[in-house]
């Protein structure tokens, strides 16, 4: 049980989505700050409550009742420009209630007037299922690839060779910010070599790949976990590599093609 305060929105003919009103500014432009004339006719205005608090404290099916408060009263005017656009003045337009209550007195709240047929409550999610949620998506890619000096990933040096990015949509719960990763070889079940590409040749240069911090197997999930929503970005790089065999290898361009798959934890 807990009481909850609301926002009033607007709704026009020329909004393309509901807005708040501030109410305690004393006035709203329903129609925007614009002199244009209004083109859409009638020009229709939907007031509506929308609740400070989040969907999930509500319960679908349930209804929940208005025990005080009232809209108070208000007017609407319209700006007039004079033709040699000189000061701008305002005119009264006269609203007419539905009910024919007085547009001087105070607007009843939902399920409290006698004058007005209006739902003693207000119902929450109404008769019909909830829709599905959106679908959850890993959006990965591997930005910033770079080549690199084959002696700055000798022995315990290490060097970035790219950037792995991945994306959260519409992913909730922290059971689902985690993920598999897996790098894989093409050629090779747990270790990766670079590979002499102009001419072709058979002569390979062992390296390590490094991810999180830890050293990469070809063909092993890795656990990403504590991610966030939107994008999360973490360094691939590269090291381990034996001086001695890089030195004797043939001059030329060496490089090695990954697999990268990721799949969620759950």
């Amino acid at each position: 049980m807990q009481n909850t305060e609301f926002y009033i929105y607007a709704y026009t003919s020329l909004s393309s989505t509901p807005f708040a009103l501030w109410l305690e500014d004393g006035s709203e432009a329903l129609a925007g700050y614009s002199e244009s004339v209004l083109s859409p006719s009638p020009f229709v205005v939907d007031f509506f409550f929308v609740s400070h608090h989040d969907a999930q404290y509500y319960q679908v099916g349930a209804s929940y009742q208005m025990v005080s408060g009232s809209l108070g009263t208000f007017q609407v005017t319209r700006l007039i420009v004079p033709p040699d656009n000189g000061t701008r003045t305002t005119e009264k337009v006269p609203v007419a209630h539905p009910a024919n209550l007085s547009p001087n007195g105070p607007i009843p709240i939902i399920g409290n007037s006698t004058d007005v047929v209006v739902p003693p409550s207000i119902p929450y999610g109404g008769t019909t299922p909830p829709p599905p949620p959106p679908p959850e998506h890993y959006l990965l890619s591997i930005a910033e690839v770079v080549s690199f000096p084959i002696d700055s990933a000798y022995g315990s040096n290490r060097v970035n060779i790219a950037k792995c990015q991945l994306t959260l949509q519409n992913v909730h719960g922290n059971n689902k910010k985690k993920v598999y990763i897996k790098f894989s070889s093409p050629s090779y079940t747990d270790r990766f070599r670079l590979h002499l590409t102009d001419p072709p040749g058979v002569y390979v240069i062992p390296y390590s790949l490094y991810f999180l911090g830890e050293e990469v197997v070809s063909g092993q999930d890795i656990l990403w976990a504590q991610l966030s929503d939107g994008l999360n970005e973490r360094f691939i790089s590269v090291g381990n590599i034996d001086s001695t065999t890089a030195e004797m290898a043939p001059s030329g361009e060496y490089k090695d093609v990954i697999t990268v798959e990721v799949r969620p934890f759950h």
